[in-house]
């Protein structure tokens, strides 16, 4: 390929033969076709590189880079975005997929208004209960934007968005410090630093992406061993965090609501387990970094109660009357 792509797709892989044909499927098809895809095998150990191998014969578009052990997603997609050739990123996991429009859309709507950053709506595949990413419809500049993107009961993630690529990197040269591995809650601290480093955004909510169930991820697991890495990352998380105070002190107030934020998740993590142990070595965490509100009631309660009180969401209301109504015998 001569000529300098439009849009660069970025996909670290790790473990994912029984869905990464369906992921590049989605790329390869795409209708807009002035596209390159930039995969980053994150050193797994099954098959499914030989499958991106496959595709790469037969579309020049696939390049592949390879890391020499295994650093994690976030590592991965700094490399992807490292070595982008395209003005403008976009992102998809391996064991997801896109819609065939959605870069066509995605250039037409980062052409057309000329932002940083374009977001799009997404669907869960198969159809959840969980509660989307929130797009706002149309342009938000400023505070405004890193405010709706970091701070509220809003989850964000990269793959329904498209990135100017000189924005990213910015955020990954004030990420440096990041060691690997760095595997919670990455996708939501690059789009905030991302934010801090924006003008502009603009949503449209048109769903590009298919946000898929995987019963081996790590978010979707409930055991005690799982919540203690979990732990340990949110713990790194918020180490890390501290950092941003000194090279962003004018966004204090926008990183201290997102670490409340983040502090709310973890509460709401703890909230599986009957015994004290993971509560209690949650608070321990955030006791670390001067989250102090306590209170004394069963631990499914104290959860919730303590992830309202670090950042609102409604969903935690229905799950604080469900279990009461219940006398504690139901738990969402």
């Amino acid at each position: 390929m001569d000529t300098t792509p439009f849009i660069s797709i970025i996909i670290p892989v790790y473990n994912v033969q029984d869905y990464i044909a369906r992921c590049l499927d989605s790329c390869v098809h795409q209708t807009f076709g002035d596209i390159e895809i930039v995969v980053v095998d994150d050193c797994g150990s099954d098959n499914s590189m030989s499958i991106v191998q496959q595709y790469a014969r037969q579309d020049l578009r696939i390049s592949t880079i390879y890391h020499s052990k295994n650093l994690g997603t976030f590592h991965a997609r700094k490399t992807g975005i490292l070595n982008a050739r395209g003005q403008y990123c976009m992102f998809a996991d391996p064991d997801d997929y896109f819609t065939l429009d959605a870069c066509e859309i995605a250039y037409k709507t980062i052409v057309t208004h000329k932002t940083d950053m374009a977001h799009f709506a997404m669907t869960y595949k198969p159809r959840s209960y969980r509660i989307k990413p929130i797009v706002h419809t149309g342009k938000l500049e400023g505070d405004r934007m890193r405010s709706f993107l970091s701070c509220g009961n809003n989850l964000q993630g990269l793959c329904d968005k498209i990135y100017d690529k000189s924005v990213l990197r910015r955020a990954l040269e004030k990420l440096e410090f990041i060691e690997p591995p760095f595997k919670l809650y990455e996708d939501g601290f690059l789009v905030l630093v991302a934010s801090l480093e924006s003008r502009s955004y603009f949503g449209v909510k048109h769903c590009i992406y298919y946000y898929c169930h995987n019963p081996n991820s790590i978010t979707k697991t409930k055991t005690t061993q799982v919540l203690q890495v979990k732990q340990k990352q949110t713990d790194k998380l918020l180490q890390e965090l501290q950092h941003l105070y000194l090279i962003y002190p004018q966004y204090t107030d926008i990183l201290l609501r997102y670490q409340y934020k983040i502090a709310s998740s973890l509460m709401m993590e703890s909230r599986d387990f009957d015994n004290m142990f993971g509560i209690y070595e949650s608070m321990q965490i955030l006791h670390k970094y001067n989250f102090t509100r306590t209170c004394d009631m069963p631990p499914y309660l104290k959860a919730m109660v303590l992830s309202l009180r670090y950042a609102f969401r409604w969903q935690n209301l229905i799950r604080i009357c469900v279990f009461c109504i219940s006398f504690g015998r139901v738990k969402i």
